[in-house]
C-alpha cells in the first residue's frame, strides 16, 4: 500500500504532541516525564531509546516518542533490546510511537531467541502503537521467534504500527512485523521487506497462535523451508485471520501459501493473496495447507510445485466455503477447497455478492462494507485499503483529498462516506470513464417504492474543473455527477464541468452536475459546453433543485420532454440567485432558458439561449406556479404552439417584479412578449421589447420600444434600483454601461473588455461603482 494507508494509520491517533512540548516536570533519565499514564517517558534521540532497553525496572512504564530517530550508530548486538525471555522480565508497558518514525535499527547475532526491537512483550495491559520503523535488519542466526518489531508478543497489543523496507533472518517463528503471536496486531503492515528463515515463515507473522490478526497487509519477499506464507506462517490454537491480505511473493518446500502457509486450528475470513506461490508440495494460491476454517477468501497469484499444487489450497481442504481462485493467473485448474473461476468472472461483484459476500451497500449476514470493486477492471479489495483518496480522513479540517480521475471515481463506490467532505486538488478529465462506468455520487430511484442514498456531505471544487463527464444510460433516475444531493449540510462548491455530456434516455433528475438537490446548496458552480438530455427535471447544472442555487452558470445544450431548463429544469421550494445561463434548450412542456419550471424564488438572473418547445415556453422560465422571478431578464429567442412569452410562458398564480425580456417571440396560441398566459398571478414594473420580441402584447407588463428599453430612465421611473440609487432600502441591483446602446445588465454582471466602451457622445456608467 502507498503513503495513503501509513497517512490514514497516524491520522487514528491521539496525538499527544502538547506533553513532548510542555512537559517541564520529571527532569531526569529519558526526555522528562515519570513513566505514568499521563505523565509518559518522553523519548527525543536514538541514546534515550537504547535507555530503555537498560532500565527493566521501567518495562512496565509509559513511553512517548517525541521525535523520529536514526539508530545507524548500533549496530551488531550494541542496541539494548526491550522486553527479555531469559531472564524472564517481559515489556508489560506502553510505547506510543506518536505517529514517528525508527529507522535503521539494525541487530546481528549468531543465536539469539525473541529478538526484535522488543524481545518479549507480554500481558493484556501492554500496548505498542502509532509506531514505524524503517529499513530495518535483523539477523537472528539460528534464533526462534525473531520479528522486526517484536520477537514473541505474549498477549498484549500492537496496533497502527508498520514496517517499511529491511530485512529479518532467523529460525523458527519469523515475520516481517512479529515472530511469535498470542496477542492482537490491528491495523499494521510489512511493506517493501524480505522475510527468510526455516520453519513457520511468514511477511508479517511467523506464527499466530491463539492470536488475532485483524486489517493488516504484507508485501515484499517472504522464504523459508516449510510453513511458508505470505502473511503469516502458520495459523493454529484458535488463531484468527480477518480481513487482511498479502501480495508478497513466497518461496518453500512443504506448506507454502500466499498468505498462510499453514492454517492448522484456525480462522481465515475475508482475506486475499495476488503474490506469486512456488514451493514443492503443499503449494496453494491463498493457503499450502488447510485443516479448519476458509470463508469469503480468494487468490490470483500464479502458483508451482511438484505435488498438491492448488489454485486456492494446496493439501487437504477443510472447511473452505464461498471462496476462489483466478484459473487463469494461477496457472491452476484444480483446489483441495474452493472455486475457480476466470479472471473476468472474478473480476463481477456478483460472483462475489451472489455467495453472500458484503460490498459496499449490499448487507449480507447482519454486517456491511467489507468488499469494495471496480467492476470489470480489478479484484475485490477489502474498505479499509485506502487506495482511493490522496489523503485526507474526510472530516472538514482534514476533507479526502482528490487528485485524480480514478479517486474521483472512488466516490460513488462507497456509499457509507457520501456524508464525508472532499476537496479537489487538480483539474481531472473523465475522459476514460465512458457508458455508465462512472460512479454516480449519490443516488434516488424507483424500485417498488423510491430508494434514497443521498450525498450528504460537502465537495470542494477548489476552483479545479473536471472535464469530459460522460454518461450514457436508459437507466434510473437521478443522472449526474452527482445523482441525488440532501441535507441541510451538504455542499457542492467552487467547481466548474467542462464538455461534459449526458444521455438519460427516458430518466428523470437529469444534469451534468447534479440530477437531483435537496435541502442542500451548490456555490460557485458552471457548466460550459456539453449537452444533456433525458426525460423529466433536466437541467445543465442542476436537474431539480429544492435547495439553493447561487453565483453559477450554465452554457452547451439541454433537451427533454418536460421541465427543461438552462440551468435547472425544477425549481421548488428553494432558491436560484446570482445565476446565468446562455445554453440552447428544446423540450416539449415547460421549457425555459433558465429553469423549466419555477415553483420558488429566482432573482437576480438572466439567459440569452434560445430556447424552444411546444407548450409553456419561457426565455427565462418555462411555467411560473406561486413562484417568485424578481430582477431577472432574458434576451433569448423564445418559440413555441402554446403558452409562450419572451420571459415566462406560463404564470400561474406567481410574480414577476422588476423584470424584461428583448428575445424574438413565436407561437400559436397565447404568446406574449413578456408573458405568454397569465392565471392569477401578478406581472409588477416589468417590460418588453416590442420591436425585436416581434410581439406588441403581453399577459402582463409593459411594452417599449427598443430606444426606450435601453434608457435608464425608463426603468428607474419605475422604481428599479441602479448603481448609485438609494431605493426600498437596497441598491446597486442594476446598472446600465451605455446609455441608448445596451440593455439593463445587473450590477454583478462581469462584462468583457469591449463593453466598458461606449461610442463617441453616449453616456458610460461610472465603473467604479462595480469595484
Amino acid at each position: 500500500m502507498n503513503g495513503t494507508r501509513n497517512s490514514s494509520l497516524l491520522g487514528k491517533i491521539t496525538v499527544l504532541v502538547v506533553i513532548c512540548c510542555c512537559s517541564l516536570s520529571a527532569q531526569g533519565k529519558y526526555g522528562g516525564g515519570t513513566g505514568g499514564p499521563n505523565d509518559p517517558y518522553l523519548i527525543f534521540d536514538a541514546n534515550q531509546m537504547n535507555a530503555i532497553g537498560a532500565n527493566p525496572g521501567d518495562w512496565d512504564k509509559h513511553f512517548l516518542l517525541c521525535a523520529d530517530i536514526d539508530l545507524a550508530g548500533f549496530t551488531g548486538p550494541s542496541f539494548n533490546i526491550i522486553g527479555t525471555y531469559y531472564p524472564l522480565h517481559p515489556f508489560i508497558g506502553v510505547f506510543d510511537g506518536n505517529g514517528h518514525t525508527i529507522s535503521n535499527f539494525n541487530y546481528t547475532s549468531t543465536d539469539t531467541d525473541r529478538l526484535g526491537l522488543f524481545g518479549y512483550v507480554r500481558g493484556s495491559d501492554a500496548e505498542i502503537k502509532n509506531l514505524g520503523l524503517i529499513n530495518p535488519n535483523v539477523d537472528a542466526g539460528t534464533g526462534d521467534d525473531v520479528g522486526l518489531l517484536v520477537g514473541y508478543l505474549r498477549e498484549g497489543t500492537i496496533i497502527n504500527c508498520y514496517v517499511q523496507g529491511g530485512s529479518v533472518a532467523g529460525n523458527r517463528l519469523v515475520g516481517g512485523l512479529v515472530g511469535d503471536n498470542t496477542g492482537t496486531i490491528t491495523d499494521c503492515y510489512a511493506e517493501g521487506g524480505s522475510v527468510a528463515g526455516n520453519n513457520y515463515v511468514g511477511g508479517l507473522v511467523g506464527g499466530n497462535f491463539v492470536g488475532a490478526v485483524t486489517d493488516c497487509y504484507s508485501n515484499g519477499s517472504v522464504s523459508g523451508k516449510t510453513n511458508v506464507g505470505g502473511l503469516v506462517g502458520i495459523n493454529d490454537y484458535g488463531g484468527t485471520i480477518t480481513s487482511c491480505y498479502s501480495t508478497a511473493s513466497v518461496s518453500g518446500d512443504d506448506y507454502v501459501g500466499g498468505l498462510v502457509g499453514f492454517n492448522y486450528y484456525g480462522t481465515i475470513t475475508s482475506s486475499y493473496s495476488e503474490g506469486n506461490v512456488s514451493g514443492t508440495s503443499d503449494v496453494g494460491g491463498l493457503v499450502g495447507w488447510n485443516y479448519d476454517t476458509i470463508s469469503n477468501c480468494y487468490s490470483t497469484g500464479s502458483v508451482s510445485g511438484n505435488s498438491s499444487v492448488s489454485g486456492l489450497v494446496g493439501g487437504y481442504g477443510g472447511g473452505v466455503t464461498d471462496s476462489f481462485w483466478d484459473i487463469e493467473t494461477s496457472g491452476q485448474s484444480t483446489s483441495a477447497g474452493g472455486t475457480g473461476k476466470t479472471t473476468a468472472e472474478m473480476q463481477m461483484a456478483s460472483t462475489f455478492i451472489d455467495e453472500g459476500w458484503d460490498f459496499v451497500g449490499e448487507t449480507a449476514n447482519g454486517t456491511d462494507d467489507i468488499w469494495w470493486i471496480l467492476e470489470g477492471t480489478g479484484y475485490p479489495r477489502l474498505y479499509w485499503e485506502e487506495k482511493k483518496y490522496g489523503g485526507g480522513s474526510g472530516t472538514a479540517e482534514d476533507p479526502y483529498l482528490i487528485y485524480t480521475a480514478e479517486e474521483l471515481n472512488f466516490i460513488g463506490l462507497f456509499v457509507c462516506e457520501w456524508d464525508k467532505h472532499f476537496k479537489l486538488m487538480a483539474d481531472i478529465d473523465l475522459s476514460g470513464f465512458t457508458g455508465t462506468s462512472f460512479n454516480i455520487i449519490g443516488e434516488r430511484y424507483y424500485d417498488s417504492g423510491w430508494v434514497e442514498n443521498p450525498f450528504t456531505g460537502v465537495f470542494d471544487g477548489n476552483g479545479h474543473t473536471i472535464s469530459n463527464f460522460t454518461y450514457t444510460s436508459t437507466g434510473p433516475s437521478s443522472v449526474g455527477l452527482f445523482g441525488y444531493v440532501s441535507g441541510e449540510n451538504a455542499e457542492i462548491r467552487d467547481l466548474g464541468l467542462v464538455d461534459s455530456n449526458v444521455d438519460a434516455g427516458t430518466a428523470d433528475y437529469v444534469s451534468s452536475l447534479v440530477g437531483s438537490v435537496e435541502l442542500g446548496t451548490v456555490t460557485n458552480c458552471y457548466v460550459e459546453g456539453g449537452s444533456v438530455s433525458g426525460n423529466k427535471y433536466v437541467g445543465s447544472l442542476v436537474g431539480h433543485n429544492g435547495g439553493t442555487i447561487t453565483n453559477s452558470y450554465s452554457t452547451g445544450s439541454v433537451s427533454g420532454n418536460r421541465y427543461v431548463g438552462g440551468l435547472a429544469g425544477n425549481n421548488y421550494e428553494s432558491t436560484i440567485f446570482n445565476c446565468y445561463s446562455t445554453a440552447s434548450i428544446a423540450g416539449n412542456d415547460r421549457v425555459g432558458g433558465l429553469v423549466g419550471r419555477n415553483a420558488a424564488t429566482i432573482s437576480n438572473c438572466y439567459s440569452t439561449g434560445s430556447v424552444s418547445g411546444r407548450y409553456s415556453v419561457g426565455g427565462l422560465v418555462g411555467y411560473n406556479y406561486e413562484g417568485a422571478i424578481t430582477n431577472c431578464y432574458s434576451t433569448g429567442s423564445a418559440s413555441g404552439h402554446e403558452h409562450v412569452g419572451g420571459l415566462a410562458g406560463e404564470n400561474e398564480k406567481g410574480t414577476i417584479t422588476n423584470c424584461y425580456s428583448t428575445g424574438i417571440v413565436t407561437g400559436v396560441f397565447d404568446v406574449g412578449g413578456l408573458v405568454g398566459s397569465n392565471y392569477k398571478g401578478e406581472v409588477s414594473n416589468s417590460f418588453w421589447d416590442t420591436q425585436t420580441s416581434g410581439q406588441t402584447t403581453s399577459e402582463g407588463g409593459t411594452g417599449k420600444t427598443t430606444a426606450e428599453m435601453q434608457m435608464q430612465v425608463t426603468f428607474t421611473d419605475a422604481g428599479w434600483d441602479f448603481v448609485g440609487e438609494r431605493i426600498n432600502g437596497s441598491e446597486d441591483i442594476w446598472m446600465m454601461t451605455c446609455e441608448g446602446m445596451s440593455y439593463p445588465k445587473l450590477s454583478w454582471w462581469q462584462p468583457v473588455l469591449g463593453d466598458y466602451f461606449c461610442p463617441d457622445g453616449v453616456d458610460m456608467i461610472d465603473m467604479e461603482h462595480l469595484a
